[in-house]
């Protein structure tokens, strides 16, 4: 499942939101950049770009977007927990900043969770069975 994650080139295939990747670096490095094309409110369309900020191999990976206004501060962190030996709770957040004239209260920040259990075993076929997951997970929204 990492190997999914980790490749910047591949987000059009999995992140909802991405149309296409317009700018990558391959496999996730700290400091370094991709962009996207992506669809935000209805007709709506951003390019953004993302820089990977903390990578923990097989455990997590944090990056930070810009491009999305009204939206700022945007955080997306990958999380990945064992459970038994066989399955990887996989928890992506997504944290923003809701802009609303000059406010800035606490209120103003909202995180988006997507979560689900894979099976851990690999196989050639693991990337696009992941990929399949991650089109089509269980989506819930929370406020911060």
């Amino acid at each position: 499942m990492w190997d999914v994650i980790s490749r910047t080139d591949r987000y059009a295939e999995w992140v909802a939101g991405a149309i296409e990747v317009t700018d990558h670096h391959g496999v996730a490095t700290v400091g370094k950049t991709y962009s996207e094309r992506n669809r935000t409110l209805g007709p709506l369309k951003t390019d953004s770009v993302w820089t990977v900020r903390e990578i923990e191999p097989f455990k997590r990976r944090v990056d930070t977007g810009t491009g999305f206004a009204p939206l700022q501060d945007v955080t997306n962190t990958f999380e990945f927990r064992s459970v038994q030996s066989r399955w990887v709770h996989l928890v992506i957040t997504l944290d923003v900043l809701l802009r609303s004239g000059a406010s800035r209260s606490p209120s103003d920040r909202r995180r988006f969770l997507v979560s689900g259990l894979v099976d851990r075993p690999v196989r050639q076929t693991e990337s696009d069975r992941i990929v399949s997951w991650l089109m089509c997970p269980r989506r819930s929204a929370a406020p911060n």
